[in-house]
Protein backbone atom coordinates (compact mmCIF):
# COMPACT_ATOMS: atom_id res chain seq x y z
CA UNK A 1 0.00 0.00 0.00
CA UNK A 2 1.60 3.41 -1.59
CA UNK A 3 1.84 5.47 2.42
CA UNK A 4 3.13 8.45 0.40
CA UNK A 5 -0.14 10.46 1.14
CA UNK A 6 -0.03 9.84 4.79
CA UNK A 7 -0.08 12.23 8.25
CA UNK A 8 1.93 10.65 11.36
CA UNK A 9 0.47 11.85 13.98
CA UNK A 10 2.87 11.34 17.38
CA UNK A 11 0.11 11.29 19.95
CA UNK A 12 -2.39 8.97 19.80
CA UNK A 13 -5.14 10.81 21.90
CA UNK A 14 -4.84 13.56 19.08
CA UNK A 15 -5.04 10.72 16.25
CA UNK A 16 -8.34 9.29 18.09
CA UNK A 17 -9.89 13.04 18.00
CA UNK A 18 -9.00 13.37 14.49
CA UNK A 19 -10.41 9.71 13.98
CA UNK A 20 -14.12 10.85 15.09
CA UNK A 21 -14.02 13.99 13.10
CA UNK A 22 -12.80 12.29 9.48
CA UNK A 23 -15.75 10.30 10.49
CA UNK A 24 -18.15 13.06 9.94
CA UNK A 25 -16.49 14.85 6.83
CA UNK A 26 -17.59 12.09 4.08
CA UNK A 27 -21.27 12.03 5.21
CA UNK A 28 -21.54 15.42 5.01
CA UNK A 29 -19.65 16.41 1.98
CA UNK A 30 -21.03 13.22 0.07
CA UNK A 31 -24.66 14.42 1.13
CA UNK A 32 -24.01 18.55 0.10
CA UNK A 33 -22.66 17.07 -3.13
CA UNK A 34 -25.33 14.69 -4.05
CA UNK A 35 -28.08 17.56 -3.08
CA UNK A 36 -25.80 20.10 -5.52
CA UNK A 37 -25.95 17.35 -8.11
CA UNK A 38 -29.16 16.86 -8.11
CA UNK A 39 -29.52 21.13 -7.74
CA UNK A 40 -27.46 20.73 -11.27
CA UNK A 41 -29.64 18.42 -12.83
CA UNK A 42 -32.94 20.17 -12.00
CA UNK A 43 -31.72 23.50 -13.24
CA UNK A 44 -31.05 20.87 -16.44
CA UNK A 45 -34.48 19.68 -16.57
CA UNK A 46 -35.41 23.69 -16.61
CA UNK A 47 -33.48 25.02 -18.72
CA UNK A 48 -36.87 26.18 -21.55
CA UNK A 49 -38.22 27.38 -18.47
CA UNK A 50 -36.79 31.13 -17.80
CA UNK A 51 -38.02 31.73 -14.62
CA UNK A 52 -37.53 28.26 -12.88
CA UNK A 53 -33.86 28.43 -14.86
CA UNK A 54 -33.14 31.81 -13.41
CA UNK A 55 -34.03 31.17 -9.33
CA UNK A 56 -32.24 27.36 -10.21
CA UNK A 57 -29.45 28.83 -11.49
CA UNK A 58 -28.84 31.38 -8.71
CA UNK A 59 -29.39 28.55 -6.25
CA UNK A 60 -26.85 26.15 -8.07
CA UNK A 61 -24.31 29.28 -7.44
CA UNK A 62 -24.63 29.97 -3.84
CA UNK A 63 -24.67 26.05 -3.37
CA UNK A 64 -21.32 25.14 -4.84
CA UNK A 65 -19.84 27.04 -2.17
CA UNK A 66 -21.70 25.56 0.77
CA UNK A 67 -20.08 22.68 -0.31
CA UNK A 68 -16.58 23.96 -0.58
CA UNK A 69 -17.00 25.90 2.61
CA UNK A 70 -17.60 22.68 4.30
CA UNK A 71 -14.63 21.04 3.28
CA UNK A 72 -12.62 23.70 3.84
CA UNK A 73 -13.22 24.02 7.23
CA UNK A 74 -13.05 20.30 7.70
CA UNK A 75 -10.05 20.24 5.96
CA UNK A 76 -8.59 22.52 8.43
CA UNK A 77 -10.00 20.31 11.60
CA UNK A 78 -7.10 17.46 10.04
CA UNK A 79 -4.60 20.22 9.44
CA UNK A 80 -4.55 23.81 9.67
CA UNK A 81 -2.77 26.42 8.29
CA UNK A 82 -0.72 28.47 10.77
CA UNK A 83 -3.18 31.04 12.27
CA UNK A 84 -6.21 29.53 10.36
CA UNK A 85 -9.67 31.50 11.50
CA UNK A 86 -12.80 30.52 9.91
CA UNK A 87 -13.56 33.98 9.67
CA UNK A 88 -10.30 34.80 6.84
CA UNK A 89 -11.65 35.76 3.76
CA UNK A 90 -12.68 32.99 1.13
CA UNK A 91 -10.04 32.54 -1.13
CA UNK A 92 -7.11 33.41 1.77
CA UNK A 93 -9.08 30.34 3.42
CA UNK A 94 -9.16 28.27 0.01
CA UNK A 95 -5.81 28.98 -1.20
CA UNK A 96 -4.12 28.46 2.53
CA UNK A 97 -6.38 25.11 3.48
CA UNK A 98 -5.15 23.66 -0.02
CA UNK A 99 -1.91 24.56 0.14
CA UNK A 100 -0.93 23.18 3.33
CA UNK A 101 -3.14 20.08 3.03
CA UNK A 102 -1.29 19.43 -0.34
CA UNK A 103 1.60 19.92 1.44
CA UNK A 104 1.16 17.39 3.83
CA UNK A 105 -0.63 14.88 1.42
CA UNK A 106 2.32 15.24 -0.85
CA UNK A 107 -0.21 16.54 -3.72
CA UNK A 108 1.58 19.93 -4.64
CA UNK A 109 1.40 19.45 -8.09
CA UNK A 110 -1.87 18.86 -7.99
CA UNK A 111 -2.66 22.23 -5.89
CA UNK A 112 -0.35 24.73 -8.11
CA UNK A 113 -1.92 22.60 -11.16
CA UNK A 114 -5.91 23.70 -9.95
CA UNK A 115 -4.74 26.68 -8.76
CA UNK A 116 -2.87 27.70 -12.04
CA UNK A 117 -5.64 26.69 -14.59
CA UNK A 118 -8.98 26.49 -12.83
CA UNK A 119 -8.84 29.01 -10.13
CA UNK A 120 -9.98 32.15 -11.75
CA UNK A 121 -13.07 30.89 -13.11
CA UNK A 122 -14.06 30.04 -9.41
CA UNK A 123 -12.85 33.26 -8.91
CA UNK A 124 -15.74 34.15 -11.24
CA UNK A 125 -18.34 32.11 -9.93
CA UNK A 126 -17.36 33.70 -6.32
CA UNK A 127 -18.27 36.91 -7.32
CA UNK A 128 -21.58 35.78 -8.71
CA UNK A 129 -22.24 34.60 -5.11
CA UNK A 130 -21.33 37.20 -3.54
CA UNK A 131 -23.72 39.60 -5.30
CA UNK A 132 -26.48 37.06 -5.28
CA UNK A 133 -25.76 36.86 -1.46
CA UNK A 134 -25.17 40.69 -0.45
CA UNK A 135 -26.76 41.92 -3.48
CA UNK A 136 -26.56 46.52 -3.11
CA UNK A 137 -28.42 46.85 -6.52
CA UNK A 138 -30.93 45.02 -8.80
CA UNK A 139 -28.06 43.94 -11.12
CA UNK A 140 -26.78 41.99 -8.65
CA UNK A 141 -29.58 38.84 -8.80
CA UNK A 142 -27.58 38.25 -11.92
CA UNK A 143 -29.73 36.92 -15.17
CA UNK A 144 -27.85 33.42 -15.36
CA UNK A 145 -27.91 32.42 -19.16
CA UNK A 146 -26.80 29.03 -20.18
CA UNK A 147 -22.59 30.20 -20.50
CA UNK A 148 -23.24 30.96 -16.68
CA UNK A 149 -24.93 27.72 -15.53
CA UNK A 150 -22.34 25.64 -17.96
CA UNK A 151 -19.44 27.53 -16.09
CA UNK A 152 -21.24 26.48 -12.50
CA UNK A 153 -20.66 22.93 -14.35
CA UNK A 154 -17.80 22.94 -15.23
CA UNK A 155 -16.45 25.05 -11.67
CA UNK A 156 -17.81 22.12 -9.44
CA UNK A 157 -16.42 19.19 -12.08
CA UNK A 158 -12.89 20.86 -11.70
CA UNK A 159 -13.21 21.18 -7.81
CA UNK A 160 -14.83 17.59 -7.12
CA UNK A 161 -12.07 16.07 -9.55
CA UNK A 162 -9.45 18.31 -6.97
CA UNK A 163 -11.02 17.33 -4.24
CA UNK A 164 -11.15 13.57 -5.47
CA UNK A 165 -7.84 13.29 -6.42
CA UNK A 166 -6.60 14.70 -2.57
CA UNK A 167 -8.69 12.33 -0.98
CA UNK A 168 -7.53 9.59 -3.17
CA UNK A 169 -4.97 7.11 -0.50
CA UNK A 170 -5.20 9.91 1.94
CA UNK A 171 -3.74 8.62 5.31
CA UNK A 172 -3.47 9.18 8.64
CA UNK A 173 -1.68 7.21 10.95
CA UNK A 174 -0.03 6.80 14.70
CA UNK A 175 1.82 4.46 16.76
CA UNK A 176 -0.48 3.05 19.40
CA UNK A 177 1.49 2.07 22.39
CA UNK A 178 1.83 -1.52 23.42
Amino acid sequence: MDFTHDKFISDSNEFWKLFSIIQKFPPLHNTIKADFKTLLDLTEFHKNDEAKFKMLCRTCIRNLFSLIEADIYYYNLFDSYQDYDDRHKFFDKFKKTFKQICKTWNREKLQEEYFQTKLNDLKEIKDFRDKLTHPKEIKHIIVPTEDIFNKVKKVFNDYDTFISTIMSNFFFSTQLPL
